[in-house]
């Protein structure tokens, strides 16, 4: 699905909506295209400039269903296409869909023991960051203790430890810099990023 900005005066759908084209003040119009697995266009249906992507995507698993008479289909998707409605529509086609987790939804199959986090890691890892502050992180396995929540910023163990190795570098190469004050951004950085839990 895509929007197109509309220049003229009068067209019964273009209406202001969510622009992706950057232009403020213009009048648009929704399209969904769908294609084969080629990407060859097979259908093209235009909405008003405000509707947004829910509306379309339950179209478009109509279409599939009734007019394509489709029989297995996985369709992909962001959290802001495939909602409720959709979900429940995709179901009834009988289709399967990939679309991401909201943090609520991971946290709440983390409780249930339903991710199985040692598919995703199973090595320790350890790095120090200046001034004697040492840190081994772990991705927990489920049934060993109580899982912390994963961390929403996408960011991570990597990520953590590339900001580690650039404060050592910066504490090396700056002999102002306090070793201590090193400890307290590694103690935000874990706050503000939900990695206190992941990381001992």
């Amino acid at each position: 699905m895509t929007s197109v900005y509309f220049e003229g005066l009068e067209n019964e759908l273009a209406d202001f909506g969510y622009n992706r084209d950057g232009k403020k003040g213009k009048k648009q119009l929704v399209a969904g295209l769908l294609t084969d697995g080629n990407g060859e266009p097979i259908s093209i249906q235009l909405y008003r400039g405000n509707t947004g992507d829910p509306p379309t995507f339950l179209d478009a698993v109509q279409k599939l269903k009734v007019r394509f008479g489709a029989e297995e289909v996985a369709l992909v998707g962001d959290r802001g296409m495939i909602k409720r409605l959709g979900k429940q529509a995709l179901g009834e086609a009988k289709f399967c869909y990939v679309t991401a987790l909201t943090d609520p939804q991971i946290r709440a199959l983390l409780a249930k023991k339903r991710l199985q986090l040692e598919l995703f890691e199973e090595s320790r890892r350890k790095w120090s960051w200046r001034a004697s502050v040492t840190c081994s992180g772990a991705i927990p396995r489920p049934g060993h203790g109580n899982e912390p929540a994963a961390p929403t910023s996408g960011l991570g163990v990597p990520w953590l430890q590339a900001k580690i190795r650039a404060r050592n570098l910066q504490v090396e190469q700056k002999p102002r810099s306090e070793p201590t004050s090193s400890l307290k951004q590694a103690q935000a950085l874990l706050i503000k990023y939900r990695l206190q839990g992941w990381v001992r």
